[in-house]
């Protein structure tokens, strides 16, 4: 009895932790902010050479969140242009602020770019910058998903260094409501290699009969057929696997593409192996 109970278990770890991997991605959100970075938007003068710049923000912000809805962890990617600036001016600072149009404000969330680490404007009278990494604070994270037009990005030159040009944020990506996604085509192929690595590792081991002996079935001979398959177990539990997982799809019919349908059918398929490998080999 030990041993069966012991035999079960594994199967069971297994399961659990396919449940735990898409879990996972069940908690991320990501959001999408764009701002329109104009000279005329700033609150302090701009010299005339560098009034007819302009440019643009895209802010990708990777939030997590845990059961209940809270924002856990948030991190940030600047991804800025700027034309129409003079030969020779420098970008030497570039952040969000936090202010309606119109307001200067403080800076709430800094890109980490220096005066030290300026980015040079070319020939041309343009620049661009990727700035990633950036760590956001839960609190303020959920004050610029409440209120983005609330916040503005601007970025600041050697001739303006108050600011040469702003932008209020806009989202352009609505946030997916946190627990209502599903893996990725990549990530459903990444859980259904680890399917596949694992079942053919445990027929392998029950073949050999290396894993019964693991479990503590050392009576000295292994039966012949231990590793087989057994097709009849399997149909019964590919079709009670399938049928649990078709449930649970048709309960998010909102949330389901058909690549999800697919990769979790696909996965309960390798499940109801491994489980049907491990009861038959009891049953030898």
């Amino acid at each position: 009895m030990m041993t069966r109970k012991r035999t079960l278990l594994l199967p069971g770890f297994f399961m659990a932790a396919v449940i735990l991997m898409t879990a996972q991605s069940a908690l991320a959100e990501t959001v999408v902010f764009t701002a329109n970075l104009l000279p005329g938007n700033e609150t302090t003068p701009v010299p005339p050479s560098e009034q007819g710049g302009s440019g643009s923000s895209i802010m990708t912000f990777n939030i997590t969140r845990d059961a209940s809805n809270n924002i856990t962890a948030a991190n940030a990617t600047f991804v800025v242009t700027v034309t129409g600036l003079p030969n020779g001016d420098v970008i030497i600072l570039s952040h969000i602020h936090q202010a309606p149009a119109g307001v200067a404000g403080p800076v709430v969330l800094d890109s980490g770019l220096t005066p030290g680490s300026g980015i040079a404007v070319g020939t041309g009278g343009g620049a661009s910058f990727t700035r990633g990494g950036l760590v956001v604070s839960p609190t303020l994270m959920g004050n610029i998903l409440a209120n983005p037009g609330g916040f503005y990005f601007n970025v600041h030159t050697t001739l303006s260094p108050a600011g040469v040009m702003r932008g209020q944020l806009t989202p352009q990506q609505a946030p997916t409501p946190p627990g209502s996604t599903v893996p990725t085509l990549s990530e459903w192929g990444a859980i259904i290699m680890g399917l596949l690595i694992v079942a053919t590792g445990l027929f392998f081991l029950l073949g050999r009969g290396r894993l019964a002996a693991a479990f503590g079935d050392v009576e000295g001979t292994i039966p012949a057929g231990r590793g087989t398959v057994d097709w009849k177990l399997y149909v019964k539990t590919a079709l009670v696997t399938e049928g649990l997982l078709t449930v649970g799809l048709l309960a998010l019919p909102a949330h389901v593409t058909v690549t999800d349908a697919m990769g979790a059918l696909t996965s309960g398929l390798i499940v109801a192996f491994v489980i049907q490998m491990f009861v038959a080999s009891r049953r030898h």
